[in-house]
């Protein structure tokens, strides 16, 4: 399951602050970030993960970016929407107020909705709902992704679909590692 030449060259990145952790540490790391309404992320890719950032809307670039653009989707596209489930709902606006990084959340005549062109899917609302009336949805078939293999593939799906001088070593460079 682990590489460990990948392992050990995590640290020769970050000396000072890197180390091994366990599933489970990590899994608590996750759990109390959550808990603290940050948004995981990481590459969206079926194999190979390499990092999880816990993000927050008022330091993280990308989330503020987002925002300040009003471009939700640079980051990336989630099969996920949040939906609330209006006859559980007590209006306490916290998912609102306190915990939707993109503002995808708002009151309309007193009830409140989710703005499908603002939802990262992220599920922080769901999360902290007191009542569990927030659940995280699929979106229909037809708004969603299938992830790229890892990131070598990623990297080569956007490069296909741009032109520049650039491309053609990219796509050497790709074939070159594939082949290796």
């Amino acid at each position: 399951m682990h590489d460990v030449s990948r392992e050990e060259n995590a640290f020769e990145i970050n000396p000072l602050s890197a180390r091994i952790i366990s599933r489970d540490e990590a899994l608590r790391i996750l759990d109390a970030v959550e808990k603290e309404g940050l948004v995981h992320a990481t590459y969206n890719v079926r194999e190979d993960f390499m990092f999880v950032c816990n993000c927050c809307s008022c330091c993280c670039g990308l989330l503020r970016g987002l925002n300040e653009f009003q471009a939700p989707y640079v980051i990336a596209h989630s099969n996920f929407i949040a939906g609330i489930d209006t006859s559980n709902c007590v209006n306490c606006g916290l998912c609102a107020t306190e915990r939707c990084p993109t503002k995808a959340i708002n009151s309309i005549n007193g009830v409140y909705a989710v703005s499908k062109e603002r939802c990262i899917g992220c599920g922080a609302c769901a999360t902290s709902c007191p009542t569990g009336s927030i659940k995280l949805l699929r979106r229909p078939k037809s708004e969603q992704l299938i992830p790229s293999k890892d990131i070598m593939n990623w990297s080569l799906e956007r490069m296909s679909n741009r032109s520049g001088p650039l491309t053609r070593l990219a796509l050497h460079a790709y074939a070159a590692w594939r082949d290796r």
